[in-house]
């Protein structure tokens, strides 16, 4: 018990410690993974989890969490996961993007029990992505605009810009993930990438791809109760970029705190509720850095349920978030249909 003691309070330092260091651009995007799925399953074998998040929205907020409806001069707005919208302004420019989002990924996964420390499994994680993007901007000019390397003149007018992509995405690795769990808890650390495999070009609104490497540390866990009827999550996730693709820019480190609690109604229904804050830490680098450079964080509330028509083997998972706050990028909500497979 003592040794547990300890090794709770070094989790929660740790994940104090990277509240304190923090302050939306970045691969991961918290409150999306289910709360049970940060951990390893009870048995070793393969394991398929098929991830289909959406997310929209029509809100993208400034450096004070202010609805962004109007301005001059240059400005980089975040819009969602990744994509940015680079605007400069002769004039005045009331304007209105959209963004709507939808990603396919299968996470293939294999855990192995390494009978060490009492229980440590572990875990590599390979996870293709198929995405579809649409953004559109609206908005009414007065003077002149640049969208994207796109130039438009007028008078009180009003122009639309809009693009969409569909295709792979940026592939997803987890080489090592390790599990150290017991009937009280589980302690999970891993690293992984992301490549640019997906189509990206600086130009364009909507790109499948996000142009550039991501790296990623994560440590978390879950507690159990009740024979792990009840499971308490507290997960943090450090990621830092390479330079993006042709564009001269290097987006800021971030870290993503995740909390949440599950509990099992039934053998075969499980129900839960969470959410995630995100903060990038520091400020964009590089001669391409357009505009206003501030660091972006958000923070959601979601809820899930989990069902399993065959116990253990076959699994249905829905979740819904909100982001209720965002500073220096986009508010917004989606879903997240998940199935499970365990062979």
């Amino acid at each position: 018990m003592k040794k547990l003691t300890l090794l709770l309070v070094f989790w929660v330092a740790v994940l104090v410690y990277f509240a304190q260091i923090a302050c939306a651009e970045g691969h991961y995007q918290g409150g999306i993974t289910n709360i049970r799925d940060f951990v390893a399953p009870p048995e070793e074998g393969f394991v398929v989890l098929w991830y289909n998040p959406f997310y929209m929205t029509d809100d993208i907020r400034d450096n004070n969490g202010n609805k962004i409806e109007s301005f001059s001069g240059s400005r980089t707005l975040k819009l969602g996961p990744g994509e940015r919208i680079t605007v400069d302004v002769t004039g005045n420019l009331s304007i209105k993007p959209e963004l709507k989002s939808y990603t396919t990924q299968p996470l293939l996964a294999y855990f192995k029990n390494l009978n060490m420390l009492g229980g440590v499994k572990y875990g590599l994680i390979v996870a293709p992505a198929y995405n579809y993007l649409n953004v559109k901007v609206k908005a009414n000019l007065t003077g002149d605009v640049t969208i994207n390397g796109r130039h438009f003149l007028g008078v009180n007018r009003s122009i639309k810009v809009e693009d969409s992509a569909s295709g792979f995405g940026d592939l997803m690795v987890r080489p090592v993930m390790l599990d150290w769990g017991t009937e009280r808890y589980d302690i999970v650390t891993s690293y992984s990438f992301y490549a640019p495999t997906g189509g990206y070009d600086k130009n364009d609104l909507a790109n499948t791809g996000l142009g550039y490497w991501s790296h990623e540390l994560t440590l978390g866990g879950l507690l159990y109760f009740n024979k792990k009827a009840t499971a308490l999550l507290a997960n943090a996730t450090y990621e830092f970029n390479t330079e993006k693709e042709d564009s001269n820019v290097t987006p800021g480190q971030n870290v993503i705190l995740e909390y949440g609690v599950s509990q099992y109604l039934a053998k075969w229904l499980a129900v839960g509720v969470g959410g995630a804050s995100y903060f990038q830490t520091t400020k964009d680098s590089g001669s391409g850095v357009f505009g206003p450079n501030n660091k972006s964080q958000y923070h959601l509330v979601g809820g899930e349920i989990v069902l399993w028509p065959k116990l253990h083997k076959f699994g249905v998972q829905l979740r819904y978030f909100y982001q209720y706050y965002s500073e220096s990028t986009s508010r917004g909500q989606g879903v997240n249909l998940t199935g499970v497979i365990v062979f």
